[in-house]
């Protein structure tokens, strides 16, 4: 027969089991506070070692971006200069035209074994005002190959670009940054350096330039960078001023005059073209 417990063991029963419940709970809560505070306190340890680290470069990086502004300003000023005196110059663009298509010639000629040459240039055209510029158009006839002259309008295509960011496709500079800032932004002065780089001293030794460009960069990212700022007009550089960029570093032709091409016709290899050179 069972046995019931009286009424007032069954509540002390009952307050013990209790207590017991009670005594996990709140020994859960503790540990439970115990590590949200540790967490906590490592976690101002954390912020309070890395805060000057982290105010040390934002500190850098507004310094960088300070020093770009300046070396931007400097670059563009230089340039604007010899923009002034050689390619869109007051004085008469005609002299170093003339100059610019005869270093151009021979150093085609020099480059395709003599097969090439100038045979004429003349400016039958009057000087045409448009106000905001003056146009005076010409003819030039060579001798030579299509790969030839397609060199030859190449280099002249790069006439009133100075900096390698001038012979960049629309976009192609900003995305370069975005990558470059998004890989490492400490390596962003180089990359503004890069831009500013006078177009010649790029078309001189372009792989070199690029890898010292590019150093800074991830393997992982350094192609997709290279292959973009190609095909973004670098590869027309190469083409179209590296074989002829020696020449006119030695012959002073650098920068060229702004002159357009107004149109290309052929005879057998002879090939006349007809252009405007552009003057204040």
């Amino acid at each position: 027969m069972r046995t019931l417990l009286p009424s007032s063991q069954a509540e002390k029963m009952t307050l013990f089991v209790l207590g017991i419940l009670f005594t996990i709970l709140a020994c859960g809560l503790i540990a439970s506070h115990v590590r949200t505070f540790s967490l906590k306190r490592d976690t101002a340890v954390m912020v309070g070692t890395a805060l000057p680290e982290l105010r040390t470069s934002v500190s850098l990086l507004r310094s960088s971006v300070e020093a770009e502004r300046l070396f931007a300003r400097q670059a563009r000023a230089a340039r604007e200069e010899q923009a002034d005196a050689f390619v869109f110059p007051l004085s008469s663009p005609v002299p170093r035209a003339v100059l610019t298509f005869e270093q151009l010639s021979l150093a085609l000629r020099d480059a395709s074994d003599g097969h090439f040459s100038l045979l004429s240039l003349s400016f039958p055209s009057k000087t045409e005002n448009h106000g905001t510029h003056k146009t005076l158009g010409g003819v030039a006839v060579f001798d030579g190959s299509f790969q030839d002259v397609s060199r030859l309008l190449g280099a002249l295509s790069m006439a009133g670009d100075m900096m390698v960011r001038d012979a960049l496709a629309p976009g192609v500079e900003a995305e370069f940054l975005r990558m470059i800032s998004t890989d490492d932004p400490m390596t962003l002065k180089a990359a503004q350096d890069f831009l500013y780089l006078d177009l010649l001293t790029y078309a001189l030794t372009p792989d070199i330039v690029e890898q010292g460009a590019l150093s800074g960069v991830s393997d992982a990212l350094r192609p997709d960078i290279r292959q973009m700022l190609l095909m973004g007009g670098l590869s027309d550089v190469r083409a179209g001023l590296s074989p002829v960029a020696k020449r006119l570093k030695e012959r002073n032709i650098w920068p060229l005059p702004l002159i357009e091409v107004t149109n290309v016709s052929r005879k057998g290899k002879r090939y006349t073209v007809g252009l405007n050179v552009l003057s204040r």
